[in-house]
């Protein structure tokens, strides 16, 4: 029989599937392959999915976590065009160092299995989190733009390609974690609409809450507003304890470290001169 191993590596996570099936590429996750010691393997059976057993920790959206003492089951499911169910399509087993994900579908791609892993969780045991939002490079350094979705985000990002000659790592999100104290933002494959995913790791310069103004206003956040405004815009599953537990003490960590600021900006130039003008005071 055939094997097929795929290995990607961001934001300290190097994760290897090794499959019988060949898995698809998906945009933006070739430029994140690795041939790096992978530091998690899961093992991917195109087979039937395991019975639901244990506990059930949450039931959100197209997922679900049972828990049945070291063993926990991450199911996820899709929307039937012919039955407007939902359909169990994925599972993932952990059982201390046992991880297998059971697939019953036709074909394998990227996405699929990154969708499948709780890759959100995965980081986090990285002491890592995905945060949805773009980022420049700019001397250097990281320059993060939160906010929920249709504010801006790309928008910010682009005006600092044009006026200031940044370039755009990611359009949608980025992981972020803590490394000797500091904080740095890590390209990620999740590049949503911008098209736009670069594996790169960057120390950050400031992280700005965005929203839409008729001028151009920056103001730093105190500590729960910045710790809220950092809370919707991670990417966790935040019914599962041990996750929330250390996610949230990351988000403390980076409030600690970090410049964190509301900025009521501008579509054009100005909003780029404003936050320049914040920054080099």
């Amino acid at each position: 029989m055939d094997t097929f191993v795929k290995t990607f590596s961001f934001a300290g996570l190097t994760l290897s599937f090794i499959s019988s099936m060949p898995i698809a590429d998906s945009d933006g996750f070739s430029g994140f392959l690795s041939e790096k010691e992978p530091s998690l393997v899961i093992n991917v059976r195109c087979e039937k999915l395991p019975e639901k057993s244990g506990g059930r920790v949450f039931s959100r959206d197209n997922h679900e976590l049972y828990s049945n003492g070291d063993e926990t089951l991450y199911f996820s499911s899709y929307l039937s065009n012919d039955t407007e169910t939902m359909v169990d399509y994925a599972c993932l087993r952990r059982n201390g160092e046992v991880n297998e994900l059971f697939v019953q579908y036709g074909e394998l791609w990227d996405t699929m299995i990154f969708e499948a892993v709780n890759i959100s969780s995965l980081l986090a045991e990285k002491n890592a989190i995905i945060l949805h939002c773009s980022c420049v490079c700019i001397d250097g350094e990281a320059l993060l733009f939160t906010a929920p979705k249709q504010v801006g985000k790309s928008t910010q990002a682009s005006l600092w390609e044009k006026y200031a000659g940044a370039e755009i790592i990611n359009g949608d999100r980025m992981a972020l974690r803590m490394i000797g104290g500091r904080l740095f933002a890590c390209g990620t494959p999740y590049r949503g609409s911008s098209k736009i995913s670069v594996n790169k790791d960057l120390p950050v310069r400031a992280i700005a809450v965005i929203s839409q103004g008729s001028g151009n206003i920056i103001a730093p956040l105190n500590p729960t507003q910045a710790f809220l405004a950092l809370y919707e815009g991670v990417t966790c599953e935040y019914e599962c304890d041990e996750t929330a537990k250390k996610v949230t003490g990351l988000i403390g960590e980076i409030i600690a470290s970090s410049t964190i600021v509301s900025f009521e900006c501008t579509p054009d130039a100005a909003a780029v001169e404003a936050m320049q003008n914040y920054l080099n005071s």
